[in-house]
């Protein structure tokens, strides 16, 4: 199946011409999806941010930008189909209006498969180099089970009255490209479709569609945000809904959508990726107000105040963002009833019949990472390799590079199979790449990941260059071999 997260690029150059310093920037996603007349189709969705573009005179006498597009699909090194075209954004009626950002929607229909998808943008108004995107994806429709298209997160929509591009089960679907939803968005609204259900449960016989907001750290749902739908099987059901996010507090999330038969076992189900940022609300996570429990546990064991917030602390790779924030102020009240209920709490939720045995079980990664990864000013698991370790688990390849005469230090992580918590979804071969920038310390910074919700830059090798030399084209995405190097090598390794 598709991944099943958006993957939201964010694309950056630098122009500088007199008088027109512009920083281009879009964001880039796609999704899969299938119909019964013509097959599986591949979307993809560009957002272009307007005030990044420079806006000129036109031939009606409004200001307008252009953007030129290069839009390939490949299957390993095979180009199998390529469109070249402008993007224009709306007209303006000067350069004192509000330069507003504009959405490309293409379609492809291919057939099931794997795919490379790569994109080559710049502003045909401006002179510099183009920004460039690649990633891979997978189209797959199983005949024997159901399954879904991938979560369309959508920006506003409409009754379809003349079919096109952005049009699906009689409704014109604008795109949300961007997957965080600040303080002055409060819906979510997505649509998604169940595809060949009716082979597994019977024509007719009927089903019930959920869909769930669940933490994206840990999987656990977030009460008051539910929905489902009593559906009866046919080959395609579409599903367009909405949340309300006033009470979602920020943080990370995945949106799941999943289809249910009448005994409630899982046909199949899909999730996306998204950021909530929501400053108006803070959420009660108050510990449980009873001690009782903490009596004779393990938690009532721990009497001092600093081994109390150590503890908690290390909690962070594992946390959700709602946990962060109540652990943060929590630590800074002091009340060490409250630091202990909310350290039982935590545990209990994760595992209520032994949250002991739970705890002990992670202490020990811990220690381990605090024993290899500590510097002389940080603990283990404040560092990016420490925080990465306890997150995702040891690594499955682990290649360190120390001694590159041209390289900064630098390590690449693969994990064959990776996932966040206990209903999320494996992804398969994702990749952390850490470097050593001051060449003294044990403190190796996250440089690049594939993973979803990491820090991404596909200018990481040259980066890692830098050591000798100074870099200012940041189109440039591929370090220069040299001798010594045993980068190529590293990359083939952690493929």
């Amino acid at each position: 199946m598709f991944p099943r997260a958006l993957i939201s690029l964010l694309l950056l150059c630098f122009f500088a011409l007199p008088g027109h310093a512009k920083k281009l920037t879009a964001l880039f996603y796609s999704g899969s999806f299938t119909t019964k007349e013509s097959g599986p189709y591949l979307e993809t969705y560009l957002n272009v941010i307007g005030n990044s573009c420079l806006f000129l005179p036109n031939e009606n006498g409004k200001f307008q930008s252009k953007i030129d597009v290069e839009l390939s699909l490949s299957i390993k090194d095979s180009i199998i189909v390529k469109r070249n075209y402008n993007l224009l954004s709306p007209e303006v009626s000067d350069t004192n209006s509000t330069e507003p950002n504009f959405i490309d929607v293409q379609r492809f229909l291919i057939p099931e498969g794997n795919y490379r998808i790569s994109l080559k943008i710049s502003d045909a108004n401006l002179s510099g180099k183009s920004l460039n995107h690649v990633e891979e994806v997978t189209l797959s429709f199983p005949k024997d089970k159901p399954s879904f298209s991938s979560v369309e997160l959508v920006e506003s929509y409409t009754k379809t009255t003349e079919r096109n591009i952005l049009s699906k089960s009689g409704i014109d679907l604008v795109p949300m490209v961007s997957n965080l939803y600040r303080d002055n968005i409060n819906e979510i609204n997505f649509y998604a479709e169940l595809y060949n259900v009716s082979p597994t449960i019977g024509p007719g016989e009927n089903f019930v569609l959920n869909a769930f907001i669940e933490s994206f750290e840990n999987g656990f749902r977030m009460p008051g945000f539910f929905r489902f739908s009593r559906q009866s099987a046919a080959s395609i059901i579409p599903w367009f809904a909405s949340f309300p996010l006033k009470q979602l507090p920020t943080g990370n999330y995945n949106l799941v959508v999943e289809a249910r038969n009448k005994e409630n076992l899982l046909l199949a189900d899909q999730k996306i990726f998204f950021q909530r940022k929501n400053s108006s609300f803070i959420p009660e996570t108050a510990a449980a107000n009873d001690s009782t429990s903490l009596v004779n546990s393990f938690v009532d064991r721990i009497h001092s105040m600093d081994t109390l917030t150590d503890y908690i602390n290390s909690l962070r790779p594992i946390s959700s963002q709602m946990e962060i924030t109540f652990a943060s102020n929590a630590i800074k009240s002091g009340d060490e009833r409250t630091l202990k209920l909310y350290f039982f709490n935590f545990w209990s939720k994760r595992d209520a019949a032994n949250p002991e045995a739970k705890w002990k079980a992670y202490k020990k990664e811990v220690d381990y990472v605090n024993a290899v990864f500590k510097t002389n000013i940080k603990k283990g698991y404040i560092t990016d390799r420490g925080r990465v370790y306890l997150q995702y688990g040891k690594p499955s390849q682990r290649l360190t590079y120390d001694r590159e005469p041209s390289m900064f230090p630098y390590e690449i992580w693969q994990y064959y199979t990776i996932n966040n918590g206990p209903n999320t979804v494996q992804r398969n071969n994702r990749k952390f790449v850490f470097y050593n920038p001051d060449l003294v310390t044990n403190d190796y910074f996250l440089l690049h990941s594939d993973a979803i919700g990491e820090l991404r830059d596909d200018n990481w090798q040259t980066r890692l260059q830098k050591r000798n030399n100074a870099f200012n084209d940041l189109d440039i995405n591929r370090a220069n071999s040299h001798w010594g190097s045993n980068l190529d090598d590293a990359i083939n390794m952690s493929r």
